[in-house]
């Protein structure tokens, strides 16, 4: 037969079966299963006839459709930023004998926003060091489960399937999309900047300077800007000058003079430098079908 090797066979035997009429057994092995199956044990008696057949079969891998999305995308590496007593101990002598005076005079205020952020950003580039971290989803959401919070847990298992987020605040169709998308909320962001509230606002000088007339021309105090620096959240996420708050918070008795001369001088100036008014906005839907801009926290 055609795909299949040589029959294995079992004659009876009139004399062991006790019957006077012949006869046998015969099986056959499709070749695509095996190419090595032989005759393992064989009996033939009056009330059984038996033949045992033995192969070695092709081992034929079965690669599912479905696999998991860490299984697709392979394990996701991270840089993190060691925070350890040595590193802090050592930024803290940095900043401590550090001529912040050289930093900031003859500079405009812009200027001199941009030099300090620049330079604690390389401070602690260069002090602290950093470490390369795996994001096991695994032991994520088992530990989400052990704490007694499921519906985390069932994010991170939706995360796992791959499935679609269908509060996805971004379109997915394309870069171009995400790119007038996030255009298009800056300007719904920043429509208010764009009245003129002058009026308004020399109204409401007028009213605070006679309820509060000890409060005009008031400058900020060091013990206050220290105060705080130390209460910022270290786990809050940096800003666009990528000063975390974790440094802010270890560091605020080096940093708290230097930050308060700046602070009075804008408040002397009535300027405040972009740096500290630029931020990272993510929209986050107040639905789960967003229409509009105003579907959108930011």
């Amino acid at each position: 037969m055609d795909g299949f090797g040589t029959p294995l066979r079992l004659d009876r035997n009139t004399v062991s079966s006790l019957k006077r009429h012949g006869g046998r057994l015969c099986v056959y092995v499709n070749q695509e299963w095996s190419r090595t199956a032989v005759v393992k044990d064989s009996c033939c008696t009056p009330d059984l006839e038996l033949l045992a057949v033995t192969a070695d079969h092709n081992v034929v891998h079965l690669i599912p459709a479905f696999r998991m999305k860490p299984q697709r995308e392979g394990v996701l590496k991270k840089q993190v930023k060691k925070w350890d007593t040595d590193a802090i101990e050592t930024l803290q002598a940095c900043f401590e004998c550090t001529e912040w005076e050289v930093l900031t005079q003859g500079n405009s205020l812009e200027e001199a926003a941009d030099v300090l952020t620049d330079y604690i950003a390389f401070c602690e580039a260069m002090v602290v060091p950093t470490k390369t971290v795996k994001r096991e989803y695994k032991e994520r959401v088992e530990k989400l489960f052990l704490e007694g919070k499921p519906r985390d847990a069932w994010q991170g298992v939706k995360t796992l399937a791959g499935l679609p987020n269908n509060n996805s605040a971004l379109p997915t169709t394309g870069e171009k999309d995400c790119i007038d998308m996030a255009e298009n909320l800056n300007q719904f962001y920043c429509r208010f900047e764009e009245l003129d509230y002058s009026q308004e606002r020399e109204k409401l000088t007028e009213e605070l300077t006679a309820r509060m007339p000890g409060y005009v021309n008031r400058e900020l105090q060091q013990a206050e800007v220290e105060l705080v620096l130390r209460r910022t959240r270290p786990n809050k996420a940096p800003g666009t000058d990528q000063i975390c708050g974790r440094l802010l918070k270890a560091c605020s008795d080096q940093l708290a003079g230097v930050y308060c001369h700046l602070f009075n001088r804008s408040l002397a100036e009535h300027s405040i430098p972009s740096v500290w008014k630029s931020s990272i906005i993510c929209p986050v839907p107040k639905k789960s079908n967003p229409t509009c801009d105003n579907d959108y926290w930011p």
